[in-house]
């Protein structure tokens, strides 16, 4: 089973915990990676209006938290999306596939937010978040993209309840972040077996 490595979990590198139905408390920041390996602070005064995502999984964590209404753009899916989100997702514009899409096209979108793997976000390329930054564009990289962050089951959950928190949405989280938990429990069972 792939699932019993001996990959260790983190808790959230977030500097806001997670609480039942309670509103986040502006500003929220959180400690992730860029493609070249270095941290940086992710800063959020308030709920961002609109967002690029550049991975199929950061599309659908938005569209699972209900945020649909505010992705702007999205890249061309490398496989179908689950049923239940399908045809919300098929509504969104794609700006392109992971491999021919540019920065230009991404900024030309003017989205207040951009998520996505954190090898996506480079220095070499103009794609750091610094270089985002300086064009008044947040960045999220997911921890669970990234070696330096958390690339396990719990790294999914991690990046579900910072986007629920970015996003002040945490009542949705519950459900979504109880499941995998659950499959996390799982898989530590199985792998005792």
């Amino acid at each position: 089973l792939t699932a019993c490595n001996n990959a260790t979990s983190s808790p959230s590198t977030s500097t806001t915990e997670e609480k039942k139905s309670a509103n986040t408390s502006y500003p929220v920041s959180f400690k992730l990676y860029d493609g070249d390996g270095n941290e940086f602070e992710a800063k959020f005064d308030k709920a961002p209006e609109s967002v690029v995502t550049l991975t199929d999984s950061a599309a659908e964590i938005l569209l699972r938290l209900g945020l649909g209404s505010k992705i702007i753009g999205t890249i061309k899916p490398d496989a179908p999306m689950p049923s239940d989100i399908a045809d919300e997702y098929a509504n969104i514009k794609q700006l392109g596939d992971k491999k021919s899409l540019s920065r230009e096209v991404v900024v030309a979108a003017n989205p207040n937010l951009i998520v996505g793997r954190s090898r996506l976000f480079t220095s070499k390329d103009q794609t750091s978040p610094k270089d985002y930054a300086d064009l008044g564009i947040s960045v999220y990289t997911q921890l669970a993209s990234s070696e330096q962050g958390d690339p396990t089951l719990a790294g999914i959950i991690s990046d579900i309840k910072n986007l629920g928190s970015i996003f002040d949405v945490q009542s949705v989280l519950t459900p979504l972040t109880s499941a995998l938990k659950h499959t996390r429990k799982m898989q530590r069972r199985l792998c005792w077996l």
